[in-house]
């Protein structure tokens, strides 16, 4: 089960960043000034004990919602503009969170 919900969440995000490249993802200052910048669809692990992941970054007011630890595996779907940041799903975990780069092995 965990590996179709795993592959069913790779293809949703896969349509998403599909459809957002297609249609330009809206207009170039309303993306800019409140959305995170879109990223290639890629595979990183945490490589830190005792990582905190937040409901968006935390410069943006995030909040921290959670921990994971060393070796938990993160599909990340976008990228901060500053390049920090990533956003994602967590495996077996929840997903929309993020994670400071500093902690990811990707």
């Amino acid at each position: 089960m965990i590996t179709v919900n795993r592959r069913l969440r790779r293809a949703a995000a896969l349509v998403i960043m599909t459809v957002l490249m297609i249609t330009g993802g809206g207009s170039a200052t309303a993306t800019a000034a409140t959305e995170p910048a879109r990223a290639e669809y890629y595979t990183c692990f945490v490589k830190t004990v005792g990582v905190p992941f937040y409901n968006k970054p935390y410069p943006s007011g995030g909040e921290i919602k959670g921990w994971v630890t060393q070796g938990q595996g993160f599909d990340v779907f976008a990228e901060d503009f500053g390049g920090h940041w990533r956003g994602g799903n967590l495996w077996g975990g929840p997903s929309g969170v993020w994670i400071h780069a500093n902690y990811l092995a990707c």
